[in-house]
C-alpha cells in the first residue's frame, strides 16, 4: 500500500451538515451528516491507487478515529466488477479497519434485483468478512446518526 502520508494527501475532512458529494456519470452518493461528527472522503481511485490494481472509487470514514468505515464504487450496470473493486479495496485497508464496522456501496445506473441469486452469492460474501453490502440506483443518501448511534 501506498503510505499513510498519500492518504492523507487524497483525504478531505468535514463537520458540516452536508459533506460534498462524490459524483461520476450521473452517480451520486452523499453523507447527511446529522450527527456532527467529522466526516473524512478519501478518493481512492485515481488518487491514493493510480496503478491498475482494482479499486473502488471512494472510501468514507466516520469520525475521528473512524467508528465506521464507507466504501464507495460509482458503477455503470457491471455489478460483478463493482463488487471485485469493493472486495480489493477492502483487503487494502483490513489492518487500518480491523474491528470498524464497514458497508461497501455499488451506486449503479441499473441494479439487479437484490434478490437475484448473484446478489445473494456478493451480500453472503462479504457477510463472512462481516461487511455489508448495499447496492442502490444512481443516486444515494446516508445520515451518519445511522452509523454512529
Amino acid at each position: 500500500m501506498p503510505p499513510d502520508n498519500l492518504l492523507e494527501n487524497c483525504r478531505t475532512s468535514s463537520q458540516h451538515r452536508n459533506v460534498p458529494p462524490v459524483k461520476e456519470n450521473k452517480r451520486e452518493f452523499r453523507v447527511d451528516n446529522d450527527a456532527g461528527i467529522t466526516v473524512a472522503t478519501i478518493k481512492i481511485d485515481g488518487c491514493y491507487i493510480t496503478d491498475n490494481r482494482l479499486r473502488c472509487d471512494y472510501l468514507f470514514e466516520l469520525g475521528e478515529p473512524p467508528h465506521y468505515a464507507l466504501y464507495v464504487e460509482l458503477k455503470g450496470s457491471d455489478v460483478g466488477k463493482a463488487y471485485a473493486q469493493l472486495e480489493a479495496t477492502l483487503g487494502y485497508f483490513n489492518q487500518r479497519h480491523t474491528g470498524v464496522p464497514r458497508t461497501c456501496y455499488i451506486i449503479a445506473s441499473r441494479v439487479p434485483k437484490t434478490t437475484t441469486p448473484k446478489v445473494q452469492q456478493l451480500q453472503r460474501k462479504l457477510a463472512r468478512l462481516k461487511v455489508l453490502l448495499e447496492i442502490k440506483t444512481n443516486k444515494h443518501t446516508i445520515k451518519t446518526s445511522a452509523y454512529v448511534g
